[in-house]
């Protein structure tokens, strides 16, 4: 996830999967709604968030070779200087998410 704030209005963009495919979710305007376009998959699969300027691209990969986009790139006005990060979530406050998470890289 790549958010320009951690206030939970942020604008944002992620790539994570979720009920059997890879989404790209994205807020494009602070206290917005986050929309998301998705690539059906099953796990395992490598995911990457590309940030050009203004410009947010989300990819997925079943061999971290072969990338496919998911969904369209997304122009989202954020500050130079933002919060990367790894999130794990169940989407229920009443259950708790695991996940194995490996080769990252920040570049």
């Amino acid at each position: 996830m790549i958010r320009e704030t951690l206030a939970p209005s942020s604008t944002h963009m992620d790539v994570a999967f979720s009920q059997g495919a890879i989404w790209d979710a994205y807020r494009a305007s602070t206290g917005g709604s986050t929309t998301g376009q998705s690539l059906t998959a099953s796990l395992p699969y490598w995911v990457k968030l590309v940030r050009s300027g203004s410009n947010f691209s989300g990819y997925a990969s079943p061999d971290g070779v072969n990338w496919t986009q998911v969904g369209t790139t997304q122009t989202i006005s954020m500050a130079q200087n933002v919060y990367i990060g790894l999130a794990v979530s169940s989407n229920k406050n009443s259950l708790l998410a695991t996940a194995t998470i490996d080769n990252v890289s920040i570049q």
